[in-house]
């Protein structure tokens, strides 16, 4: 889940490498546990967009950077995202086959285990962070401001992790006290304003699945929202940015002259605001190819007032905006008809999987990429679960929650008649 993506072997990240590990681990499993489902589909939709990736090359003019490895070379740097969006969707098959093959009191303790990890890393963190308040610097923080990155390339990517998760725990478990002050110390560390701007948006949009079943979320929900943006704004000057960030996308000229050496300028989202419109423009249909924005970006015709960049680029815009840069309209199109295919075929699971639609899709307008291992564990969870055992698996999680603060232990959950058929029935 955390993936510590600034560390690498290889130049490959240590959470790529896990994915590609996934792939023969889920091979290996039963044939028998592999039905037709969303994730063979998303699959298909993604090789063709690899497949259209190498077509493009015949018309699409690429701008090759000495300082990338072979890796991020012209015409391989398609298959080595293909091959990290591959790990991805079987890291999320193989946690949908192992939730519905299990018992659910099995299925309980693999969420309360993880959830309990992330709430003891996220205080790990904190520490290495307070650390580098008191003086001394380590991998986890940057800047003279010691901002907490947890082992991301920067404090955004960091606290947007973690308020994903925040969201996808409170739609399974419900909503925790301890973990939303640990979510707000978090946030506050890394400084990150894409975690508030996705916390709000996803808080309104699941306001209806997030208090139907607590009447006391519907008065938490809001004050938890207003609180969020009051101290975001005094901790952040959150509406002065957004408009000074504004104003730089609408005339980068006025700014460039005074910004040329800002890598945060001249690379990144605001760079790409004014490029990835215009070379989208251009490759409407079937884009530059998977991975190509970053080799397609120092062309004159949409580099613009912007100086050529001789470092590996990303437009910071989000997973699915580079998606649908890179694979065009119709990439975009295939990639969304498995989750359309899936919801007109489980209507019963519809609550849930909108949960799980939201989180997937919404954080990835606040900047994570689509090969973030993270944002697909919603969409493998909530999609997995049948509508009988969603409020039974929600209760009871919540149920082992109570009795351990209670008793200082881990205690089962005792069995009863609606359990034990609930178990069975997910064998």
């Amino acid at each position: 889940m955390i993936q510590l993506t600034d560390f690498k072997i290889a130049d490959i990240k240590l959470g790529d490498i896990f994915s590609l590990l996934m792939i023969p681990y889920f091979l290996l499993l039963p044939p028998k546990l592999k039905g037709e489902n969303l994730f063979r589909h998303i699959i298909w939709a993604i090789t063709l967009s690899l497949v259209s990736s190498y077509i493009v090359l015949l018309w699409v003019d690429l701008f090759p950077i000495s300082q990338s490895s072979l890796l991020k070379a012209p015409g391989v740097i398609s298959f080595s995202r293909y091959l990290q969006y591959l790990g991805c969707v079987f890291f999320a098959w193989t946690i949908q086959v192992k939730i519905k093959s299990t018992s659910i009191e099995n299925q309980k303790k693999f969420f309360v285990f993880i959830d309990s990890q992330m709430f003891y890393w996220g205080v790990i963190f904190l520490l290495f962070w307070g650390i580098a308040v008191a003086g001394v610097d380590n991998p986890f923080v940057f800047g003279p401001d010691h901002r907490l990155k947890g082992g991301y390339v920067e404090g955004g990517p960091f606290g947007l992790m973690y308020a994903t998760y925040f969201m996808f725990r409170t739609s399974l478990i419900g909503f925790s006290k301890r973990w939303l002050f640990l979510l707000a110390m978090i946030v506050g560390a890394s400084q990150s304003k894409a975690a508030v701007l996705f916390l709000l948006a996803t808080a309104l949009l699941l306001y209806f699945p997030l208090t139907q079943r607590s009447k006391g979320m519907r008065v938490i929900l809001p004050a938890c929202l207003a609180v969020i943006f009051i101290g975001a704004s005094l901790r952040f000057n959150l509406a002065e940015r957004l408009d000074e960030y504004q104003t730089s996308m609408e005339s980068p000229e006025d700014h460039l002259g005074r910004r040329t050496n800002d890598p945060s300028y001249i690379a990144g989202r605001i760079s790409a605001s004014y490029i990835a419109p215009r070379m989208f423009k251009d490759n409407m249909l079937l884009g530059v190819g998977m991975g190509n924005y970053s080799l397609t970006r120092n062309n004159p015709i949409y580099l613009g007032p912007f100086p050529y960049l001789d470092a590996w680029d990303l437009t910071g815009l989000g997973g699915l905006v580079n998606y649908a840069l890179e694979g065009g309209i119709v990439g975009l199109a295939i990639l969304i008809v498995p989750f359309l295919v899936f919801w007109i075929k489980n209507s019963k699971l519809r609550p849930v999987a909108y949960a799980a639609f939201i989180l997937f899709f919404i954080s990835q307008l606040f900047g994570v990429q689509m090969y973030f291992q993270y944002i697909w564990l919603p969409l493998a969870a909530l999609t997995s679960l049948r509508p009988e055992m969603w409020s039974i698996a929600r209760r009871i999680i919540r149920q082992r929650y109570r009795h351990a603060r209670l008793h200082g232990e881990s205690v089962v959950v005792a069995e009863n008649p609606r359990l034990e058929a609930a178990s069975h029935a997910t064998c």
